[in-house]
């Protein structure tokens, strides 16, 4: 059975984009970096009176940054290592292929009261790669989502039945987390970490025929070397992302995060100006990673090269964009350098998106008294925008992570990067009156939250929305995103025993449930697919009038439900 939603993306018509797949090169070493499918999930309740879901959002039109990274990391090191290679990047899941956005059923899991039905989404299938595969002599891939673990698995899986000695390398923080379920597959070198150089270095000895032994931050069937700790500066020496051989950028018009407000067209881009964060969240990948970011003069560089490819909306992807700014982090020009940042960005004509969120208590300040001040400026600085031949530019969408107003005592201590009920509303005053156009606050709807928990947090939203409401004069869209809680593979979640001994749906045999949506663990009161039902009620309830709202909903059900 095949949704409306995915069935629509199926007739989509291919857009002017090159649709050949094969590719014969002289020379010696034929890499290809590729993204697979995407995946498109269905719940089908056992009750056949109620109607299929969409829990999972699914996009062809999303930018393959990880690959543009990996291409421009690979030219930048092997030509130095005596390795001349020709790279190029393959994205299954944009519309290239000749019969437009395919949907192809792969597996259906029984998830209690539903069968969840998983699809590969994309223009291009397995067998239409196999000419490229069978001339390829590495195949890289990334794996970040563990909801993609499957698709990656098989895909793996049919390029060494294609071509046996293909060597396939996997880097992401999924199989960084997971190196085991990879090589199970059939991928030969697992790279650890950001594996800036440690990629490079082990192509270059599998083209030559020489053990990788010695290479610090790779996984094979035999080795395990972890990674070294990055430095500060490391992250301002990458290059900049290959643009250049991404078919057509033109084609890239989305996010993760669903559709934009008026005025803000694509091409759309991912991008960092940091990476790491000092905060510890239980839940988060990016826990205590070592924090680094880009010096001003390597920000303009990549605005300006982002600026040379016509890209138009800048989709931050950034761990924590304002934590230079944190006086944990020491950094004296914080604050001027992320205000010089903002304004450059709104005189170069693009607009943001601030996609991961940004830690709004870093917009406010207590003195020694315990008086807190709105930084007003920074507020202003940071998320205003205005129009420019009716393109929006300077920050279109903001996310919000409030993460809960549950009371329990699982929650580190409060999440120390978060403000208080009274600083957060002050904020929010502040930032509601700049009109941006649309603000999605982030929830999490945790296994053990009660009655209580969730009643409060209704009343909460409905405070926080009546106040968007009244400060912006109706000119913001807001809507709440409700997250299950996750464990994702590599963070504190994941080691926890008390939490990993609720697991009903192991991750090795279930990738796909391992998201935001569809919870793989029982509750303390309910199984799976009740927390499942709870958290999208709870969504429906708080987003309640979203039909009504000016700007496509997002962040709700009914941007994939």
């Amino acid at each position: 059975m095949t949704s409306y939603r995915l069935q629509r993306l199926a007739n989509r018509k291919p857009g002017k984009i090159r649709t050949d797949v094969a590719s014969v090169s002289e020379m010696p070493c034929r890499i290809m970096i590729v993204r697979p499918p995407a995946l498109g999930l269905i719940s089908e309740p056992k009750k056949k009176n109620l109607k299929p879901t969409y829990p999972h959002p699914t996009t062809t039109t999303v930018p393959p940054i990880s690959q543009a990274i990996v291409a421009a990391m690979l030219q930048e090191e092997l030509p130095p290592m005596g390795i001349e290679a020709d790279i190029s990047i393959v994205d299954m899941r944009s519309e290239k292929g000749q019969e437009g956005i395919r949907v192809n059923e792969y597996r259906s899991i029984d998830y209690g009261d539903y069968v969840i039905r998983c699809h590969r989404v994309g223009g291009i299938d397995f067998d239409d790669l196999n000419v490229k595969i069978s001339t390829a002599d590495v195949i890289c891939l990334t794996a970040i989502f563990t909801t993609e673990a499957r698709i990656l698995k098989d895909f793996i899986e049919h390029c060494k039945k294609v071509k046996p000695d293909v060597r396939i390398l996997v880097g992401g923080k999924d199989a960084t987390a997971r190196p085991g379920y990879y090589l199970a597959a059939g991928a030969d070198v697992i790279v650890r970490g950001y594996g800036n150089k440690a990629g490079a270095e082990a192509i270059k000895r599998l083209m030559e025929g020489k053990p990788l032994e010695g290479i610090q931050g790779i996984n094979t069937n035999s080795i395990e070397v972890v990674s070294p700790p990055s430095k500060r500066g490391d992250y301002g020496k990458l290059p900049v992302p290959a643009f250049d051989l991404i078919d057509d950028l033109s084609g890239y018009t989305g996010s993760h995060a669903g559709g934009f407000a008026a005025g803000v067209e694509g091409p759309s881009m991912y991008i960092s100006f940091s990476r790491g964060c000092f905060y510890g969240c239980r839940f988060c990948l990016t826990s205590k990673e070592r924090y680094d970011f880009l010096t001003l003069a390597q920000t303009e560089k990549l605005l300006e090269h982002y600026k040379e490819h016509s890209i138009k909306v800048l989709l931050s992807s950034e761990d924590n964009f304002l934590q230079r700014m944190d006086p944990r982090v020491g950094y004296e020009q914080g604050r001027s350098e992320v205000i010089q940042i903002m304004r450059k960005i709104r005189e170069m004509g693009f607009a943001i998106c601030f996609e991961n969120g940004l830690q709004m208590s870093l917009f406010g300040t207590t003195d020694d008294k315990g008086n807190f001040r709105v930084d007003e400026e920074l507020v202003s600085e940071v998320l205003q925008h205005n129009f420019e031949s009716g393109q929006l530019v300077g920050t279109a969408r903001l996310h919000w992570p409030l993460e809960t107003f549950a009371e329990h005592s699982k929650l580190d201590q409060k999440m120390t990067k978060l403000c208080g009920w009274e600083q957060l509303i002050h904020i929010l005053k502040a930032v509601a009156k700049i009109g941006i156009p649309q603000i999605a606050f982030g929830l999490i709807n945790f296994h053990d939250d009660g009655e209580q928990d969730l009643k409060r947090t209704l009343e909460r939203c409905a405070d926080i929305r009546r106040i968007v409401q009244e400060a912006s004069g109706g000119r913001t869209t807001s809507y709440f995103s409700v997250f299950s809680e996750i464990f994702i593979p590599g963070t504190r979640n994941f080691t926890d025993e008390e939490r990993m001994a609720l697991v009903r749906f192991p991750v090795n045999e279930y990738p796909e449930l391992w998201g935001a949506y569809t919870p793989a663990y029982d509750g303390a009161r309910k199984k799976a697919w009740e927390l499942f039902r709870r958290r999208r009620k709870l969504a429906i309830q708080l987003n309640s009038d979203h039909k009504k709202r000016r700007g496509p909903p997002l962040w709700t059900e009914s941007t994939f439900d």
